[in-house]
Formats: C-alpha cells, structure tokens, sequence
C-alpha cells in the first residue's frame, strides 16, 4: 500500500483521518519530528550534527546545490552506516509489504526541516525504488492511499531484499517476507513470458493453416 509523509499540523481534517484510519488499525504510523503526539517516534532518522552542519551550509536547500547534493550523499551514508538509524529506516520500510498503508507524520511544512524529509523520500526511492508521497492537507490523500507499493526495478528489489536481511540480523527476528515477495514476482514473470510465448506459438499456428 501507500507510503504517506504527512504534514497535518495545517489541516485538523486531515490529522482527524489519519487519527481516525490508525485508530481503526487501517494504517501503520510513525513520528518523525511531528509536534502531534502520535505514531511509533523515529527519532534515529534525525541527521547526525556533522550532517546537519552541511545541510545549514547549504543554508537548508536554498544555497548552493553542490552543498545540497553532499547532504543528501551524506545522509544517506548515515542511513546505511549508523546502526540505530538503520534500524528506524527499515521499522518502516518492512511495513510497506502488508496490506496498510504507511503514514509518517512529519514537520513537513518547516522550512528547515523540509529539505530533511525530502532527502530521505529522495533515499527511499533511488535505494528501494519505492515512490512515498507527501499529504498536507485532507485533499492530498485522495488518489494516493491504497496504491500499491512496487520496487519499480531489479537493483530495488534486490537493496531490499539485501537489508531486510540485515536488518532481520540486527534485531534477532526473521524477515522473510521480502524473499517472498522476489520469488512471487519471479513467477510471475515467467508466467508472463509462458503466455506470450503460446500466444506467438498460436499466431504462428494459425499463419501456417
């Protein structure tokens, strides 16, 4: 399902939603620097003082996008290195493959706190190729929860797979969903090209009469 960084500081509409799905236990719900007193806290996400340091030197993406770009190079190697935010990233991204959606509740609409979220939206999807999106007020969600969460391409599926299994790890527990889901989608291409292959078979079947 959905992968939702919510903002709903602005919007009591929408903070009602998600407070209404969760308490429904339709939706799975993290904090991640929210002044709402809800949802699991990511508080390990939070970039490291030296990584911070380079993101006020790009004056918080609005200075020179060299520096910009070093902070999201930065931060993402905290992500993967630092065990502790490693941990935090993967609560949420193994959450992804059940049938709820996924909301993080964030600061989104704070200015030097934005370019943060945006940073690690941009991680998701070039490590995991997984699309979050981002919801503001009660019209955002609209069009964009229940969507399926797919890893649009191979290296995706296989970071995946990859830190699943770090992560399982790390914690003691088994994950096994994420080799599960490789293998269902193997399957399925190889069904797929089964049936193309018999549907050229049977065209070809057919010229030749």
């Amino acid at each position: 399902m959905s992968l939702i960084f919510a903002d709903p500081a602005n919007d009591p509409m929408l903070a009602k939603h998600i407070i209404d799905r969760y308490n429904l236990d339709q939706i799975k719900l993290y904090n991640f620097g929210s002044i709402l007193d809800l949802g699991i806290r990511l508080d390990k996400l939070y970039p490291e003082p030296n990584v911070m340091a380079m993101l006020k030197e790009a004056d918080f993406g609005d200075g020179d996008y060299e520096l910009s770009l070093r902070f999201d190079r930065y931060y993402m190697q905290q992500l993967l290195s630092n065990e502790e935010s490693f941990k935090q990233l993967m609560l949420f991204m193994t959450e992804t493959q059940d049938d709820n959606d996924v909301y993080i509740i964030c600061n989104y609409n704070e200015p030097t706190f934005q370019p943060v979220i945006e940073s690690l939206i941009k991680f998701i999807e070039e490590r995991y190729s997984v699309l979050a999106s981002v919801a503001n007020i009660i019209d955002d969600v609209e069009g964009i929860e229940n969507i399926p969460i797919n890893h649009e391409t191979r290296p995706g599926i296989l970071n995946f797979i990859e830190d699943c299994g770090r992560y399982s790890k790390l914690i003691g527990t088994p994950i096994i969903t994420a080799k599960q889901r490789e293998e269902e989608m193997e399957k399925i291409r190889l069904d797929q090209e089964a049936l193309e292959e018999n549907r050229r078979d049977e065209i070809d079947e057919q010229l030749s009469k």
